[in-house]
């Protein structure tokens, strides 16, 4: 057969089949364009078989060239709603959609799950996609539940007049909304129980850029006796328990769970006999590994809705909320001084 012919039918007709209908997709497009511009189409635009039927084209030609002028940004278009010319989609519409930042997939993250039950027309994107123009059109705020969002992404909604509400942290050279588990207040909780169970040394394993458990810890380490307090990461653990640290309060419960399996590894279990106390600050899912304060996340989200209702223009919002404790058996009453000292082969192993 001729490397030129597929399907029984030559390569050349083929181009000449795509090109045509290349061809009407791009004219319809433009026809499209034009009748905006001149004001034949305004407002909500007829549903798409009406279309169709007025330029005499498929549906599936109509539907295409409607979202490549949406992608442009001449058009916005919302399930349930219809598709408008942008501009001029009612306020009481437009104001209902958010947009989410996330810093993987959706179904990873339980606020999410109940920021879309609460809003099901959100629009969720990445940490890492570009904010494009028709998307940012069609959103009245951003809810950010990135732990890492750019500087960049601030400047980009800042100029463009969109509110941010912060799920996760406030940002250090960003003023915006907020809907955030008190982790200051959970640490300072956390630092007095473990200081009044006889612990003398405590260990804040903050997230990157944040010092909330720290100053949680050393707060408490103040007011409920002399306790040591320093700041670790989990590279420095074995060195840790070697200058007898006995409390690690992570920021997290992946950083919990990273601390928990290293310590594992070297025969040490928190809470009970062990002497190691164990404990973190983060969100209730189905992986919570040891003893701490959780929000939970429909709790958060109805938070965030509050939030969102109460915006005022030149004035921030913020909710503390308040971590419910949650015991795993991870805390420990210290009696004594650990027996002992990690030996460097342990030390080696996290370095």
């Amino acid at each position: 057969m001729d490397s030129d012919t597929v399907s029984g039918q030559p390569a050349r007709a083929r181009r000449s089949r795509d090109s045509a209908l290349s061809y009407k997709f791009q004219r319809l497009r433009e026809r499209i364009r034009s009748a905006i511009r001149s004001g034949e189409l305004a407002g909500k635009l007829p549903g798409e078989r009406a279309l169709a039927r007025r330029f005499h084209v498929n549906a599936k030609t109509l539907s295409k060239a409607l979202n490549d002028l949406a992608a442009e940004g001449l058009l916005e278009r919302s399930v349930g709603r219809g598709t408008y010319v942008a501009g001029q989609m009612p306020e009481e519409l437009r104001n209902n959609r958010w947009l989410i930042v996330a810093d993987g997939p959706a179904d990873a993250n339980p606020l999410i799950a109940e920021l879309l039950k609460l809003n099901g027309e959100s629009r969720i994107i990445t940490q890492e996609e570009a904010l494009r123009p028709s998307v940012v059109a069609q959103c009245s705020l951003v809810v950010n539940c990135s732990a890492n969002s750019s500087a960049d992404l601030y400047r980009q909604l800042a100029l463009r007049g969109i509110p941010v509400i912060e799920t996760d942290h406030l940002p250090q050279h960003h003023s915006t909304h907020a809907a955030l588990l008190d982790r200051h207040l959970a640490a300072f909780n956390l630092g007095r129980d473990l200081l009044l169970a006889g612990h003398s040394r405590l260990a804040a394993l903050d997230m990157q850029g944040s010092t909330a458990v720290l100053n949680g810890l050393s707060q408490a380490a103040r007011r409920y006796g002399n306790g040591i307090v320093e700041t670790l990461t989990p590279e420095q653990l074995g060195e840790a328990l070697e200058d007898n640290t006995t409390a690690f309060i992570c920021d997290g419960n992946d950083l919990a769970g990273q601390i928990l399996c290293m310590l594992d590894t070297w025969g040490i279990r928190p809470g009970g006999r062990s002497s190691i106390s164990l404990c973190a600050i983060g969100m209730m899912t189905q992986e919570i590994c040891c003893s701490g304060y959780y929000i939970d996340p429909a709790r958060q989200a109805s938070a965030v809705a509050e939030v969102a209702r109460s915006i005022q223009a030149h004035r921030n919002s913020i909710l503390w909320l308040s971590g419910t404790y949650l015991d795993r058996g991870t805390m420990a009453t210290r009696l004594e001084r650990m027996p002992g000292r990690v030996s460097s082969e342990m030390q080696a192993m996290v370095v």
